[in-house]
């Protein structure tokens, strides 16, 4: 668990992508991955490092273990916004995967389209 940070869409509407942000009393879940300086480099290319993300050292609950692990963070200057249909599949997919709770996804759609959401991703 990603605590006291809220994930959000930003970007372009109809193309926005994820990102999460200091908040206090919110939590995201999360999925943690051990990467090789080669899967890394790879990330860095499909995540549009350093232009649209930076790294950020996170600090992440699992279990009693606090970890410190790198995230993509999305660098100022995006608005919130809608995004794809297909991307939204795409990350409700790896939530229902690893069996996450998906409150903060309907969280972070709700704020893209600035009133309740028309659907609940959890249904």
């Amino acid at each position: 668990m990603l605590e006291d940070y809220e994930l959000l869409f930003r970007g372009g509407n109809g193309s926005a992508v994820a990102t999460v942000e200091s908040r206090e009393g919110c939590i995201v879940p999360c999925a943690l991955w051990l990467i090789t300086e080669k899967d890394e480099a790879a990330l860095d290319c499909y995540e549009g490092y350093s232009h649209l993300y930076r790294k950020e050292m996170l600090p992440v609950q699992l279990g009693r273990r606090k970890l410190s692990v790198m995230a993509y963070v999305m660098n100022a200057g995006h608005k919130v916004a809608v995004p794809s249909m297909r991307y939204l599949r795409i990350i409700l997919d790896g939530y229902k995967d690893f069996g996450l709770d998906t409150a903060a996804l309907d969280n972070a759609l709700r704020k893209s389209l600035n009133s309740p959401a028309p659907y609940r991703l959890s249904d």
